[in-house]
């Protein structure tokens, strides 16, 4: 049975423990720490994992994100596992999940402190890589790597992945300055500039004109 587009409701309590765990790690003290890390977090590991393959299968039933196309065949085994309310059986060799983060960078302006670091994108990233798909949520602070398909996974990334039936999940977090999100801030700031730029440019072509 795969579950309809509008069965929000039967993975509403993963995504509430998933929010929950977002947010004990975003105010976890060790985050104002440098260097790189890992951060366990106390959770039940079944529901985040739930969470996150609901978030994943949703993304692949929207036809607003055609980037995001998981197959018939893995649509159901989610939607058997939502059902169940168990991981499914398939992960760690279908599907692994792996939850990287960041630590904190505050910066100030006008007396006012902000964590960068808690910038989040709502969209789901990625599609297929070689032989297997890799999908990437970014909640604030965190980026969660989500491999689909029956071909191992890079070893590193195997090792690190989440385990279901735990009381917790480590979060392998990096200093802010390398992370995914400062990249992505950084490429999305040469954008804009260039973009600027261009309208600088065209608005003076059309005020010599």
């Amino acid at each position: 049975q795969i579950l309809c587009k509008d069965c929000d409701g039967l993975s509403g309590r993963p995504e509430d423990a998933f929010q929950d765990f977002t947010q004990s790690f975003l105010d976890h003290p060790d985050r104002n720490n440098k260097g790189h890390q890992r951060i366990s977090i106390p959770c039940q590991s079944d529901q985040i994992i739930l969470a996150i393959l609901a978030i994943l299968l949703k993304y692949s039933f929207s036809d607003r994100h055609p980037h995001i196309h998981i197959g018939q065949k893995y649509e159901k085994i989610i939607s058997t596992a939502i059902l169940s309310g168990s991981p499914p059986k398939e992960y760690g060799r279908n599907f692994e999940i792996v939850f990287m983060g960041s630590n904190s960078y505050f910066v100030s302006k006008d007396s006012t402190e902000r964590d960068l670091s808690r910038i989040g994108r709502a969209q789901v990233l990625g599609g297929r890589t070689g032989r297997y798909h890799t999908y990437f949520i970014q909640p604030p602070g965190t980026w969660v790597a989500i491999k689909v398909g029956n071909v191992p996974w890079h070893p590193i990334a195997s090792k690190e992945r989440a385990h279901p039936n735990n009381e917790h999940i480590v979060v392998y977090t990096t200093p802010f300055e390398k992370s995914i999100l400062h990249e992505d801030m950084l490429s999305g700031a040469v954008k804009r500039f260039k973009w600027i730029e261009q309208q600088s440019k065209e608005r003076a072509k059309r005020h010599h004109t």
